[in-house]
């Protein structure tokens, strides 16, 4: 006699294939854990050395976001920023 759970279809899923599915989803679930804790490492450690730069990285993003609303308003014709 195999052990088995009643599926949401109302077969049977005997229970090895649901230790494999379980042992899946945890894999699944750690992968992303450990790419979000390195994502998170990484940029805590690159702000580390752009601290210093925020004022300039400041201006430069205020010009950016002009020049985007100059083009987008039609006042500013780029063939760089020109859509598709």
């Amino acid at each position: 006699m195999q052990a088995s759970a009643a599926g949401a279809g109302g077969g049977s899923v005997p229970l090895s294939e649901r230790n494999v599915a379980f042992t899946h989803a945890i894999a699944f679930v750690a992968g992303f854990s450990v790419v979000f804790l390195v994502l998170g490492a990484s940029v805590g450690f690159i702000s580390s050395y752009v601290r210093d730069q925020v004022p300039t990285l400041t201006r430069v993003g205020g010009v950016l976001v002009i020049l985007f609303g100059l083009q987008v308003a039609g006042l500013l014709k780029s063939p760089t920023l020109r859509g598709p």
